[in-house]
């Protein structure tokens, strides 16, 4: 019969070590990753009550916005310097800020972990942007944030007419 030796054991307490220890390498790295997901929408942006005894929402113009979100689903601090549109040929639609809400301090802007901030694109500016470079109205964008170290996050192609 098989007998179990001391050897055997330290063996199999070695590979039991290293698996261990190899899977808390890999989750460690796995955590300190960067993970930005980006989405957009439509909306219009509210602000305070203008008055008291006024009911929400309190829009501040009947201007829609094209919302790019940027969500920080990681565990690291992430410091966003960039924000816009990408084209199918690469070139990029970046709103100037006179162009765009939602960022009180501007950029560079850091995104804490678990949280995530939003910029309201003005749909109009965007379809004259698409209209004097020459693009279709129905081209296909995808919206990005990039961080300090160029890393660039992409969110979900869509164009203005469908969505």
């Amino acid at each position: 019969m098989f007998e179990i030796t001391a050897e055997i054991i330290i063996a199999i307490t070695a590979v039991y070590g290293a698996v261990v220890s190899t899977l808390s390498i890999i989750l460690r790295w796995l955590d300190k990753r960067k993970k930005i997901e980006v989405k957009t929408g439509y909306g219009l942006p509210t602000s305070q009550a203008p008055s008291p005894g006024a009911t929400p929402p309190y829009l501040k113009d009947e201007t829609i916005y094209l919302t790019i979100k940027a969500i920080n689903k990681g565990n690291q601090v992430v410091n966003l310097s960039d924000v816009g549109l990408r084209l199918p040929n690469g070139a990029r639609i970046r709103p100037e800020f006179s162009n765009f809400t939602g960022y009180s301090d501007g950029l560079p802007y850091e995104l804490k972990p678990k949280s995530s901030t939003s910029v309201f694109v003005p749909i109009g500016y965007i379809k004259s942007t698409l209209k004097d470079e020459g693009y279709p109205p129905d081209v296909k964008l995808k919206p990005y944030f990039r961080d300090e170290v160029e890393e660039e996050y992409i969110g979900e192609e869509f164009n203005l007419n469908s969505k």
